[in-house]
């Protein structure tokens, strides 16, 4: 996914609008990256889910999160630890070019 993203031409006046999952969207706009309420773990699940509660993915993430290092911003809508995943967010910033 991530050549997809990088390689879409787009015009001065064109976004390019990218679904990563869950809430997630990636935004381009003449080059620059910008990420919105990124979940690519299994967070919620590990750390949430009690015996009557389940907070399973209902797919696989698209992307991992160590390939999204470009992106140039990442904004998170609320705390919820599904739009604002400590695993996700940890792993962008490690890995950013």
């Amino acid at each position: 996914m991530k050549n997809k993203i990088t390689n879409t031409r787009l015009s001065n006046d064109q976004i390019g609008i990218f679904y990563i999952g869950q809430a997630g969207f990636l935004f381009k706009y003449n080059n620059i990256y910008v990420l919105i309420d990124p979940y690519l773990s299994d967070y919620v699940d590990r750390y949430c889910s009690t015996e009557k509660i389940k907070w399973k993915r209902k797919y696989a993430p698209p992307v991992e999160p160590q390939e999204l290092s470009f992106v140039d911003y990442v904004i998170c809508t609320h705390a919820h630890l599904d739009h604002m995943d400590p695993d996700t967010l940890s792993k962008i910033y490690l890995n950013r070019t």
